[in-house]
């Protein structure tokens, strides 16, 4: 869930710039290839990116993307911790 904050919620209304739809084509780009997202949610959420026009209509890619990433970061980053702890203990 977005926070109230955010530029998709408060601005909702405005256009999609040709800018906002190219970072979010290179996120969803990278989360496919990456594993953390299927191919056919790849192309639904892109179908989404290419079809909107304000940028209220990309609250379900943005929603979806954050949360993805964040498992990809929290787990590499515990994973490392892991390592220098077993590391450091042995």
């Amino acid at each position: 869930m977005l926070p109230p904050s955010s530029k998709y919620l408060q601005r909702s209304a405005d256009p999609v710039a040709a800018a906002e739809r190219e970072s979010r084509t290179r996120r969803l780009n990278q989360a496919c290839a990456d594993g953390r997202i299927s191919h056919d949610q790849y192309a639904a959420d892109m179908d989404i990116v290419y079809a909107a026009r304000v940028l209220g209509d990309l609250v379900p890619v943005i929603e979806r993307l954050p949360a993805a990433i964040m498992v990809g970061v929290v787990g590499v980053a515990l994973l490392a911790m892991l390592l220098l702890l077993l590391v450091v203990l042995f």
